[in-house]
């Protein structure tokens, strides 16, 4: 039985996972909000213990690190989005390529 992911937007929260050793698994874009991504970690007890801990202001993390961590994430979001721009790109102009070919 596959169990499901837990997935939040808070940015804030996925860079702390990430600072003390849980992976991140993905990310899915948010279709109500474009530009918001949901991150997503696979849903065990210990990482439903390390949200609780977080919002109750028990979690410290080194800045630094944070830091670089978050650096990182938004790399890979970037990253992410240009890989989509250049799909569209390419789309476009096949399609373009196609219409040229028909005239």
């Amino acid at each position: 039985m596959k169990k499901e992911g837990f997935s939040t937007e808070d940015f804030g929260v996925t860079v702390t996972l990430i600072c003390i050793g849980f992976d991140l698994i993905g990310t899915n874009e948010n279709t109500l909000h474009p530009k918001k991504v949901f991150f997503i970690f696979e849903n065990t007890s210990k990482l439903q213990k390390a949200i609780q801990d977080y919002w109750d202001g028990k979690l410290r993390v080194d800045p630094q690190k944070w830091y670089a961590e978050s650096r990182n994430v938004k790399r890979q979001l970037w990253g992410r989005k240009e890989i989509k721009e250049k799909f569209m790109e390419s789309e476009i102009e096949r399609l373009e390529q196609n219409n040229d070919s028909r005239r």
